[in-house]
């Protein structure tokens, strides 16, 4: 008889998922380039948007920083490097990677759009989390896994119920961002419930192609030209002209945590006591985690960028 392949990570005991929605224009850059664009925002291998874990890691951090104190801190994410008493962390992020990306419609203002390669991706991570504890995974892997038999072509689309009503015109044709050109094959249910499960308008989501979904995202992406002003001519500095990028806002990503208890070397007394009296271990890290509902993601957030709103999956 053949085992089930051992998918359970130790150390971790438990896991989430996590969609995250831009309420603003997000910039999590990768620094200066010589590109076109002077500051872009990171890319993954096949050049779609993501969050890199560490800067998942770094926000919820922060957060937690600010209301708690800073020994408990390191019991759930470990410790500074400059630190004595060395702690590994005990949440595990991944990489949050694009689940859909809103675009520009000539009807109905705007569509969240997905494919097929993003869906594989979300349904992927959703197998391994099911394995520690995930009660809605499976639900979702089937829906996924019925959408995926869909193949549209790089001239279709599929759609959520309500998006002919919303968006397709009466030669049932898609216009997205200006020049995509799209004929609108069918609306599918299954649509409808990844759309709810994404916490997205139920009426605005189009399955497309992978290619065409790549090329919906670049179109999509924000790129901003920004200046700085010498104050006192009141003119602009030489070398102070830019051009940043942007995550546009309501984009949705996907990732997942990895939560095992705290782990404490021999030499850890002061931390063992506070351990002792919190009583913390993988599931109250959980809870602590599943209260932050919203969250300050990457960089230029005194200019109101990276707002972002968290839907936990448990």
């Amino acid at each position: 008889m053949t085992q089930e392949p051992f998918l359970v990570l130790p150390p971790y005991k438990i896991a989430s998922g996590l969609f995250i929605k831009t309420l603003t224009d997000a910039h999590i850059g990768k620094g200066r380039t010589g590109e076109v664009v002077d500051l872009p925002v990171q890319k993954d291998i096949l050049g779609l948007p993501y969050i890199p874990a560490s800067s998942l890691k770094g926000s919820f951090k922060t957060r937690f920083v600010f209301e708690k104190a800073l020994e408990e801190v390191e019991l759930i994410f470990g410790s500074e490097p400059e630190t004595r008493v060395h702690i590994p962390s005990s949440v595990d992020f991944l990489d949050a990677f694009l689940t859909a990306i809103p675009a520009r419609s000539l009807k109905g203002v705007y569509a969240h759009i997905t494919s097929g390669l993003v869906l594989k991706n979300l349904k992927e991570i959703l197998e391994i989390i099911s394995r520690l504890g995930c009660n809605t995974c499976k639900e979702k892997m089937q829906i996924i896994e019925k959408i995926l038999s869909y193949d549209p072509t790089e001239k279709e689309a599929y759609g959520s119920f309500g998006v002919k009503k919303r968006l397709v015109l009466g030669d049932n044709s898609l216009f997205i961002n200006e020049s995509i050109v799209l004929n609108f094959k069918n609306e599918i249910p299954e649509l409808t419930s990844i759309a709810d499960f994404l916490k997205i308008e139920k009426d605005r989501l189009l399955y497309v192609s992978d290619g065409v979904f790549k090329n919906i995202v670049t179109k999509s992406l924000v790129r901003t030209t920004r200046i700085a002003t010498d104050r006192k001519k009141k003119i602009v500095k030489r070398g102070g002209l830019w051009m940043e990028e942007y995550i546009p806002r309501f984009t949705v990503f996907f990732t997942a945590t990895f939560i095992t208890d705290p782990r404490l070397p021999d030499d850890a007394e002061d931390y063992k006591k506070i351990l002792e009296s919190k009583n913390i271990d993988c599931n109250i890290i959980r809870s602590e985690l599943s209260k932050i509902k919203y969250l300050i993601i990457g960089g230029k957030e005194t200019i109101g960028k990276g707002l972002t709103e968290l839907e936990w999956v448990v």
